[in-house]
């Protein structure tokens, strides 16, 4: 009896492991995207608004605002490892986003926003306790650090 009571204990750890592994490992498995793009585009703070529209929404839009802490750290990681301005850029988001905030960075271009160097930042984000279900287009001045554009859209 107690061989059969040993496999029966056995087998009930190995499917609450694998009823586990069932239910984290999906939410693991979409990697949070962050385009970095150097474009040397030159802007005016009037014409940003298009820009929205032509790039691409992440596969996290419409998840639950609670996990944006956890994909804002996934992104700023990813965008830190791409290069010494993409590091910089992922600094500044860090000084001057809220790292507890309801939002996501998920596009960002150096260019040029009325004749200032710039800092484009593209982020979805969303009301407290719904979700990631609005854009929201920053641009910054890279000396000053100074908002030169912000334009949200759904």
């Amino acid at each position: 009896m107690e061989v059969i009571d040993i496999r029966l204990n056995h087998a009930y750890w190995v499917v609450v492991a694998l009823t586990g592994a069932a239910i984290v490992l999906p939410a693991c498995s979409a990697p949070i995207r962050i385009d970095y793009v150097d474009s040397g585009n030159d802007y005016r703070s009037d014409d940003m608004e298009p820009l929205v529209a032509q790039v691409e929404r992440p596969d996290y839009f419409g998840d639950r605002v609670d996990s944006a802490p956890g994909h804002r750290h996934s992104a700023l990681s990813k965008l830190r490892s791409q290069g010494t301005d993409q590091a910089e850029l992922a600094d500044f988001i860090t000084e001057h986003f809220p790292s507890d905030g309801r939002s996501v960075p998920f596009h960002t271009e150096s260019a040029s926003v009325d004749g200032r160097e710039a800092w484009v930042i593209i982020e979805v984000w969303g009301s407290e306790g719904g979700t990631l279900d609005r854009l929201r287009l920053w641009a910054f001045d890279r000396a000053t650090g100074d908002v030169i554009v912000s334009t949200t859209s759904k």
